[in-house]
């Protein structure tokens, strides 16, 4: 019995499932992973504050000041006030809200009006951004976020970024860059593998190699630092 004690829980990742017929997936790659995996209601509807705020923490590793601040931007009504009832994510897919322009899963909202289907060969581009053939750097990243939006700017005649309030637009444009290597790779200094790029932003799927972590580790100001180094090397090399 003692040798059972000592023991630590194994972490275990919930099956992952494609979203099935009827359900509703966000413009963010990161909620519809959850999804998919179980951690909020697979179907995407009807979710509550308590399961995305659970599983950010279960999932991602991100602590409760980090969680509380993205669901205040993640909320039903005005953004970066958290009035949060029940959500369901394609509500979640107003232009600008969370959704934006210039991603790099998905075409900008003027050329179809679809801000919620994948575009795989965006995914696929990203991968071969890398300059080791290997792996993707935060530098390849911004690299590829500098061309989509240069792209948007010339073709997209309604072409806009969030400007209100503020912290939307970091969190939309710069925080989406640094999380996934903050939370796959610790930080944005180590780069992300092909594999990972594939399984998350392709398949909205936690990529195989990674670990539940023990406990929450990423603070608010750890993670608002990563997403600046992420917004000084992008906008060094394209003003909005």
């Amino acid at each position: 019995m003692l040798f059972f004690t000592a023991l630590s829980p194994v972490l275990c990742i919930q099956p992952w499932h494609p979203a099935p017929p009827g359900s509703e997936r966000a413009p963010c790659p990161g909620l519809n992973t959850l999804a998919n995996h179980g951690y909020i209601n697979r179907n995407g509807k009807n979710i509550t504050q308590a399961q995305i705020s659970a599983a950010f923490k279960q999932v991602y590793g991100i602590k409760d000041d980090a969680v509380n601040f993205l669901l205040g931007l993640l909320a039903p009504g005005t953004p970066g006030q958290n009035q949060w009832g029940n959500v369901d994510l394609a509500s979640l897919a107003a232009h600008n809200f969370i959704e934006h322009d210039a991603s790099y899963t998905h075409d900008d909202y003027y050329f179809h009006h679809d801000a919620l289907s994948i575009n795989y060969t965006k995914v696929v581009d990203l991968m071969n951004h890398s300059s080791d053939g290997i792996t993707v750097s935060l530098d390849d990243l911004v690299q590829f976020k500098v061309e989509l939006l240069e792209y948007s700017q010339r073709n997209n005649p309604e072409f806009s970024l969030p400007e209100t309030p503020i912290p939307l637009k970091s969190l939309a444009q710069y925080f989406e860059m640094a999380a996934p290597f903050t939370v796959f790779t610790g930080n944005v200094s180590n780069p992300l593998s092909k594999q990972q790029i594939a399984s998350f932003f392709g398949l909205n799927r936690l990529p195989s190699d990674y670990k539940l972590p023990s406990e929450p580790v990423s603070s608010l100001e750890y993670l608002l630092a990563q997403t600046a180094i992420a917004r000084e090397k992008t906008e060094a090399l394209f003003k909005y």
